[in-house]
């Protein structure tokens, strides 16, 4: 383990490669914790990315409630589940990163954006990344426990 600037000691992410003095190779101890962890690890960090990502369009919904001609926006969870599904990093898709533009109905406001709609799927939103950071600390607490062997 190594200090930061701000002197908290950091370890190497789990899929890091850490030479273990033969041949500058990754360590087996390493290799091994990756193929254990990693992909739970990995979707977790996806899962708050994309509710990240989510909040930050949505929140330019708002932003843009009377602009006229404004499209509404959102985040398609569909995309990566069918990449997840499919194993394939990738899938062509025509949305760019998941984010869709709505075509729906225009509003009074000559645009997509409802006001209630958006603040309700804010919530729900906010709501959504408290549960999965939740599951994230839960998963993290139990490795901890199993490494100190319940102590």
């Amino acid at each position: 383990m190594g200090r930061s600037s701000n002197g908290r000691a950091w370890a190497p992410r789990i899929g890091a490669v850490v030479a273990n003095g033969s041949a500058g190779g990754p360590d087996p101890t390493v290799q091994i914790l990756d193929r254990l962890f990693g992909p739970k690890v990995d979707n977790f960090e996806r899962s708050l990315n994309r509710l990240s990502l989510r909040q930050s369009v949505l929140t330019g919904n708002l932003a843009n409630v009377d602009t006229p001609g404004y499209k509404r926006r959102d985040v398609d969870f569909a995309i990566e589940l069918k990449q997840a599904e499919s194993g394939l990093p990738g899938l062509p898709t025509d949305q760019l990163g998941g984010v869709k533009v709505d075509p729906g109905a225009i509003s009074v406001s000559d645009n997509g954006v409802d006001m209630e709609a958006e603040v309700f799927d804010l919530g729900e939103n906010e709501i959504r990344y408290q549960t999965m950071s939740q599951m994230t600390r839960g998963y993290f607490r139990g490795l901890k426990n199993v490494i100190r062997e319940g102590r």
